[in-house]
């Protein structure tokens, strides 16, 4: 029903088209305005083409102007009434802890249903057969009676007004009204048409197409993927021998599959869409996603949010890559910011401190501290409105929506984050009083709520779901997805209403054999929407094999090699057939300058050792992980609590003698001040949930703390010679010395014997295992360097956890410690005494020494574990062939 213009008796003055759903209406104006043109004319009136709920407002404005029982009632929108069904549901004690919202969607659509079919709370309450529609009965009887006593209606509730308004004769409607795309006609729809007819006023329902003469094939896919591929090359290669052609593609599950369907036509029409976003207007997706999807309404979220005075850390860096604020997207802040947040403990960052974190005023912050500043002068509670007309002032000040020029598809979704406060503000009149809190929340959900989708070219391939394209008008279309188990679709009688109602009345879908007839009515309807149609239907699903459905049984089936297709290649096909082979020569990583300092201290060995290509790239050029903030105090932050308390304990006590003449009074006095002190220090009291876990830190660093000191006092006697420190270094390799590392045991001690014993504390579950200090390659290569930096005679870790504290070392003896091992003991035999265990780790640290100073970059595929994550782009070991892989070196030197 493309061709409007032929329609002179019902768009005469004061005709009136009425339509099924807002695309059909859209493409009805854009035939009639290309006929007028084609016509000759540069002016004409603007045609009275509505879709239905537009129709009824337009009524409902008249019957106000009338004076009539209609406009007597104040029409709710839909967001004003999916907002009392929230209140209204939950206000009741039937549904569970949390599930109001989701209960209140489904019992908005539920209600909807029941207002179609003008089935009332009193035939629902003695028709319900569950406990799910008892309570739905209680919830719409108290959604009717709010509506009743405040003099509210709805787009559905109203049309019965509205009929009785027409048989009053209180609307003026001139000329007939046509009704387009009109499947079936709800019982509500059928009471204003039977007013209108009574009244004397025309009504016309355009019918169904009838069977058209041109070819009908169905075809056989291979699965889902491939009947899209090939649904949409036929598309092309039709709009390319008449690029003036109606194109249409029709899948009945759009809904579930819209972004994949999407990717498979613009392969197809426009192959390098993904570097040119912009060109993607070739085919016009029927499907809008959530607002709240979209860049630009995502930054208006954060800058609302933002009024809380706090976000989360993750949202203040997409806050600050976002292109739609002030200062948005600037480099320089980033990367400031970003390393401030992540030296932070916990997931929430109030916002303030911000303020001072950078050493200049970004743009973006000097936003900031005016959106900060006007938070604080908000109201603590006022109504929707007076919040909607805050949020819209709090994005005039971060700068929304940017300062580049908005692109088209952007420039509509501002203008639907707009739509959206006004939504917010409508929701005064079913809505109190609100805080901050629950406007921010109430602004999010609309938003979530409100389906987006560009204006598309009306010219382009559309691709639409069943409903969107009945009434339309196509020269070529292809239905796809039409399998057995599909199509029909299986009935799906609506929860919240008793079964046998449903089915006395002939609801949707309430019943296979309703469910079969209505399809075999939309299935007649597309057939006849073109002279040529094209249905498919998918060989396999999943693992599952598909059969077609019998409702297209009677087409001639074809092979799709026997259709006209575009025989071009995808975006993946021509990346394929654009490639060539390069051969790159040999560019080894340059070697160290001499005098070259570096960052890392130990760690620089220790990771040579497990994965020499990440040891560049951290310290030769200056790579980092980028590290997540925990939520709470994380093991990193323990770790260095515990490291810093137990700095501070022997800074005050130097010897084991102390140590003993404290009294367990003075003990307890000591170790309680320290962990006071470092616990303040080290942890942010201004986050509520870190304030009240330090209360649990300290308890347990009392705990520990004590079973440690008790087993300090059970040693030979010793003194500490350094904590955090290192002593007067002995000779290191050449190699290690050139490193100029940065050194800082824990803790070095010296016994009665006056030999060293270095100590080092292990805040992990895992504890260090012996071997990790042997080989060639020692993993864990920190403390044999410190033996040899400071001339020690042993070693020893101390494993301070939540199974209690351990020892565990090597020595020339063990000084009373349990736990500290003999060489021969430690080494995996290859060292028999403590002097052959020095020379080994002497070897092994120079060996591992002298490869980073030559550059070495090998990527050791045998530890996983170092070349996963945030590092398997760079070190790409993912191609590195298994036929070029080597053994682990110490295995090879064995």
């Amino acid at each position: 029903m493309d061709d409007v213009s032929t329609m002179p008796e019902v768009l005469a003055p004061g005709g009136t088209v009425v339509t099924a759903n807002n695309r059909l209406a859209r493409s009805l104006v854009l035939a009639f305005d290309r006929a007028r043109r084609a016509q000759g004319r540069r002016a004409w009136e603007s045609p009275a083409i509505l879709p239905w709920t537009a129709w009824i407002e337009q009524l409902w404005w008249h019957s106000l102007e009338a004076g009539g029982a209609a406009g007597r009632h104040r029409l709710l929108n839909d967001v004003q009434v999916a907002a009392l069904w929230v209140e209204v549901v939950g206000e009741r004690d039937d549904t569970l802890p949390g599930q109001g919202r989701a209960a209140a969607k489904l019992a908005q659509r539920a209600w909807r249903l029941c207002q179609d079919w003008r089935i009332g709370v009193q035939a629902l309450d003695e028709a319900a057969d569950t406990d799910d529609a008892c309570a739905f009965a209680a919830w719409a009887g108290a959604f009717a009676a709010r509506c009743d006593t405040e003099g509210w209606t709805d787009r559905r509730a109203v049309v019965g007004l509205l009929a009785a308004d027409v048989q009053r004769g209180l609307l003026a409607i001139r000329g007939p009204v046509c009704l387009a795309g009109f499947d079936q006609l709800a019982p509500l729809q059928q009471q204003l048409i039977a007013a209108l007819q009574g009244a004397g006023i025309l009504v016309r329902i355009e019918p169904a197409p009838s069977s058209t003469p041109g070819a009908k094939f169905l075809v056989e896919c291979r699965d889902e993927r491939h009947e899209i591929e090939t649904a949409a090359r036929w598309a092309r290669a039709h709009r390319e021998s008449d690029p003036a052609a109606r194109v249409g593609v029709v899948v009945p599950d759009l809904a579930g599959r819209a972004v994949a369907v999407r990717r498979e036509f613009l392969d197809v029409f426009v192959p390098d869409w993904r570097l040119q976003p912009r060109a993607a207007g070739a085919v016009n997706v029927s499907f809008g996603d959530s607002l709240a999807r979209t860049g630009v309404c995502r930054a208006a979220q954060l800058i609302v949010a933002a009024l809380g005075g706090d976000l989360d850390y993750r949202e203040i860096a997409e806050w600050l890559r976002s292109p739609h604020t002030a200062g948005g997207g600037d480099a320089g802040t980033q990367a400031g910011l970003a390393r401030v947040l992540r030296q932070r403990i916990g997931i929430r960052v109030a916002l303030r401190t911000l303020l001072p974190a950078s050493e200049s005023r970004s743009p973006w912050l000097e936003r900031l501290e005016q959106l900060l500043d006007f938070s604080a002068s908000l109201p603590a509670r006022q109504r929707a409105a007076g919040w909607a007309a805050s949020f819209g002032r709090a994005l005039q000040l971060a700068g929304w929506p940017g300062e580049r020029p908005l692109a088209s598809d952007e420039f509509q979704a501002a203008e639907a984050v707009q739509k959206a406060l006004a939504d917010l503000r409508s929701c005064d009149a079913v809505s109190g009083v609100m805080d901050l809190a629950g406007a921010i929340r109430l602004f999010s959900r609309l938003a979530e709520e409100r389906l987006f989708q560009p204006a598309g070219d009306p010219d382009a391939v559309q691709v639409l779901g069943v409903l969107e394209a009945l009434g339309q008008d196509f020269e070529a279309l292809w239905i796809c997805g039409l399998s057995a188990d599909a199509w029909p679709p299986p009935a799906r009688p609506e929860a919240l209403i008793g079964l046998a109602l449903q089915r006395r009345l002939g609801l949707p879908d309430s019943s296979p054999p309703i469910a079969r007839e209505r399809a075999e009515r939309e299935l007649r309807w597309l057939l006849g929407s073109a002279n040529a149609v094209v249905a498919s239907w998918p060989q396999q699903r999943g693992e599952e094999a598909q059969l077609p459905s019998p409702l297209v049984a009677h087409l001639e089936r074809t092979d799709p090699a026997e259709l006209s297709l575009w025989p071009g290649n995808r975006a993946v096909e021509a990346l394929f057939a654009a490639r060539r082979s390069e051969i790159l020569h040999t560019d080894p990583p340059p070697p160290v300058t001499a005098g070259q300092a570096f960052r890392g201290g130990t760690t620089l060995l220790e990771q040579m050792a497990r994965c020499p290509a990440r040891a560049y790239l951290e310290f030769r050029l200056g790579a980092r992980e980028r590290e997540q903030p925990a939520v709470g105090i994380d093991a990193a932050s323990r770790g260095k609590i515990v490291h810093a308390v137990l700095a501070a304990l022997f800074a005050r006590v130097r010897d084991q003698a102390g140590l003993l003449a404290l009294a367990p009074a003075a003990e307890c006095a000591l170790v309680d001040e320290l962990i006071g002190t470092v616990l303040r220090d080290q942890l942010p009291f201004g986050d509520p949930l870190v304030r009240a876990l330090a209360g649990l830190e300290a308890a347990r660093l009392r705990r520990l703390l004590a079973d440690f000191l008790a087993g300090e006092r059970r040693r030979e006697p010793f003194r500490v010679l350094a904590t955090e420190a290192m002593p007067a270094p002995a000779m290191l390799p050449p190699s290690v010395a050139s490193l100029q590392l940065t050194m800082r045991p824990d803790r070095v001690d010296e016994m009665n014997d006056g030999q060293r014993l270095v100590v080092d504390y292990k805040t992990g579950r895992q504890t260090t295992k012996q071997g990790a200090t042997c080989g060639w390659r020692p993993c864990a290569p920190q403390l044999p360097l410190y033996v040899l930096a400071t001339d020690a005679a042993g070693m020893a870790f101390v494993n301070l956890n939540a199974t209690g504290v351990t020892w565990s070392g090597v020595g020339h003896r063990s000084w009373g410690v349990a736990g500290v091992l003999a060489a021969d003991q430690w080494s995996d035999g290859s060292a028999t005494d403590w002097s052959a265990l020095r020379q080994q780790w002497r070897d092994a640290l120079d060996r591992l020494a002298r490869e980073f100073l030559a550059g070495s970059f090998t990527v050791d595929r045998w530890r996983p574990e170092e070349t996963g994550g945030q590092w398997a782009m760079a070190l790409r070991v993912q191609g590195i062939d298994s036929d070029d892989e080597q053994e682990p070196e110490e295995e090879q030197e064995s």
